[in-house]
């Protein structure tokens, strides 16, 4: 795991190269380089994982120095490829997974992307077409930002912080990505939260032309399908899931450093944990615990570890620690982004990184295999919306209800359809009907011309609206929350500490496999990732499988505007009033102190705005 960045300007600065090298020094401490190539300047981080010899630094050269990488991230089966290249002539002077990716792309072109397994984002520079090529793995396990302009040139970073410092000036906040984040919680790309910087999105590659200073391409490699229903029973794909699973869990241990896995006690994490067991992995196990005893799945980790046979340690995490690491988090994540479990997973990927380098955790299985609650519920939105009628009925007596209502915003769905329907439910933190209330006149304003709801529209325009209800939460979970919220939060806590992290159930294989079951195999009308769990039966207690899910989160609730209200105050105040309505917030608040409905999400996410505006008011300094 590594970081990366680069500048292709003719007005090359490298004090501006090396400021921004230590900016994500965190991202690769081994080795920190960088090479000028013409009007070409490549940055690396280098965090050693795979060959640890000072060859496979990089920027790395293929044989003929007629291609050049920079590279962030793992691949699994590099061996498996490097087999196939030396049967076609190719000769490699590494064991590295890094020389496998430039001869790779040397023989296939972009095409190569697809044959990786793993985690990556990377530049090739070639050399005889005077190009760059930028991509992103599938789902967007590593980050790539960007800023192009005609005049400057390319600009490219892991970071935001590292691409601030690359373009030499003050960017400015777009106030359509503000309005995403009180939405969806996070911001979603192409966008970041500064006007012209963009995200690379997962599974796409970028190709700039460096003769005419322009992006010639911008175009997925990759395309998620979803396959129509085939003749195999669900006994055998239970049994093609655990032979799928047992190579995967071999296949991602590779390392030439220790590794260990996060275990929640969840179905997720013990889930790989028991594969990797079953691969013959000598692994322990990291568990990330609270105080309260409803947010706190310790004991089924412990239980877990118990049964699996693992060493496990378990790291308390109080709400002093929330308040130590906070501040530094907001800071890690460069932009908004409101998740609840950002404080533990920063501070669990610090326990671990004491006695490994690389991690392997349960990411992505709620994504890929339906696990959110959302999804069982939309089995009966199905049933429901048979009889139009009588949802028309409920929603009606539910629009009396307060704006506020949680019962409100349930059965108002009943009455949408479409774009609008998962809208709805894709807006986790502000609904559509509430949002103005906090909005100050910036925002107003911006509203007035621009709606989070177009994001939603072109995502399934991508996917197609004749798939189901679940298949389409699914491609937007895949999409969104995978994409735009889980991987950024494990990627920036776990680079925060220098470690790697590797989620099992985003590896190709596993992946592929998952998109060939039907709806009907995935989800009941009162079990969500019904089939994860029927496949993980043999390995598993049903004790585990099959309590209720609890989720990673901090516990807020209880003490956001209680012990930790001074705190919370303090980041409020940072809050511009021509950009959030103070007195909203505190309607909010009031509301919440009723009892009327848990608006701790909502406050949350205006709390890590107020602090991170704070944070670029200093950094402006």
């Amino acid at each position: 795991m590594c970081g990366i960045l680069g500048q292709i300007t003719e007005n090359n600065q490298r004090d501006l190269v090396l400021k921004a090298l230590k900016e994500i020094h965190h991202r690769g401490p081994d080795n920190s380089s960088y090479e000028i190539f013409g009007n070409v300047v490549l940055g690396h981080n280098r965090l050693s994982i795979l060959d640890l010899d000072v060859r496979s630094n990089q920027p790395f050269s293929s044989y003929d120095n007629q291609l050049i990488i920079i590279f962030n991230g793992e691949i699994y089966n590099f061996q498996k490829i490097k087999a196939e290249l030396i049967e076609m002539g190719h000769d490699f002077k590494t064991t590295s997974d890094t020389e496998v990716v430039v001869h790779a792309y040397k023989q296939w072109g972009i095409e190569s992307f697809k044959r990786l397994h793993g985690m990556f984002a990377l530049c090739i520079l070639d050399r005889t077409k005077n190009k760059v090529v930028l991509a992103r793995d599938r789902f967007g396990e590593k980050p790539l930002f960007y800023y192009h302009d005609q005049k400057q040139g390319l600009f490219f970073a892991s970071e935001l912080k590292a691409l601030k410092i690359l373009i030499g000036g003050k960017p400015e906040i777009d106030s359509t990505a503000i309005l995403d984040y009180l939405h969806f919680g996070f911001v979603p790309a192409p966008k970041s939260i500064y006007k012209n910087l963009f995200k690379v999105k997962p599974g796409y590659f970028l190709e700039f032309s460096i003769s005419n200073n322009s992006i010639v391409q911008c175009q997925p490699y990759y395309n998620i399908q979803f396959q129509k229903e085939n003749h195999r029973s669900f006994e055998q794909k239970k049994e093609e899931f655990d032979q799928i699973a047992k190579q995967v869990a071999k296949e991602i241990s590779i390392s030439d450093v220790s590794l260990g896995a996060f275990l929640s006690g969840g179905v997720d994490s013990s889930g790989a944990v028991a594969y990797l067991k079953q691969s013959n992995q000598k692994i322990s196990t990291f568990t990330a615990g609270f105080d309260v005893d409803n947010y706190d799945e310790s004991i089924y980790a412990e239980l877990v570890a118990k049964h699996l046979n693992v060493q496990n340690t378990n790291k308390k995490i109080t709400y002093e620690d929330f308040k130590v690491a906070y501040g530094k988090m907001v800071k890690m994540y460069d932009e908004p982004h409101n998740d609840f479990s950002f404080i533990p997973t920063y501070l669990i990927c610090k326990e671990a990184a004491k006695h490994h380098k690389v991690m392997i955790s349960g990411d992505g299985a709620d994504e890929i295999f339906c696990g959110y609650p959302r999804y069982h519920k939309l089995k009966k939105f199905e049933m429901l919306q048979k009889f139009k009628s009588i949802g028309k009925v409920i929603s009606k007596i539910a629009s009396l209800l307060p704006v506020t209502s949680n019962l409100r915003r349930q059965a108002i769905l009943l009455e949408k359809s479409g774009v609008d329907f998962f809208y709805y439910i894709m807006c986790l933190n502000f609904s559509p009907d509430m949002a103005d209330q906090v909005y100050g006149q910036v925002l107003k304003e911006t509203a007035s011309n621009y709606t989070s709801r177009s994001i939603i529209d072109e995502h399934l325009r991508e996917l197609g609206l004749e798939k189901s209800l679940i298949q389409q939460q699914r491609y937007l979970d895949i999409k969104m929350t995978l994409a735009d919220d889980m991987l950024v939060k494990v990627d920036r806590a776990s680079m925060a500490n220098s470690l790697e992290v590797r989620p099992f159930y985003l590896h190709p294989l596993l992946t592929d496999f998952a998109f060939s079951l039907s709806p009907n195999e995935l989800v009941t009308s009162k079990d969500d990732k019904h089939f994860l769990k029927k496949c993980l039966e043999k390995y598993l207690p049903n004790s585990i499988l099959y309590r209720s899910k609890m989720g990673f989160t901090f516990p807020l609730k209880e003490q956001l505007l209680k012990e930790l209200r001074p705190f919370f105050d303090e980041c409020i105040s940072y809050l511009p009033d021509n950009l959030i309505n103070k007195e909203g917030i505190n309607r909010l608040i009031d509301l919440h102190n009723k009892g009327d409905r848990n608006f701790i999400p909502q406050l949350n996410s205006l709390m890590f705005l107020g602090y991170w505006l704070k944070l670029q008011e200093e950094g402006d300094e």
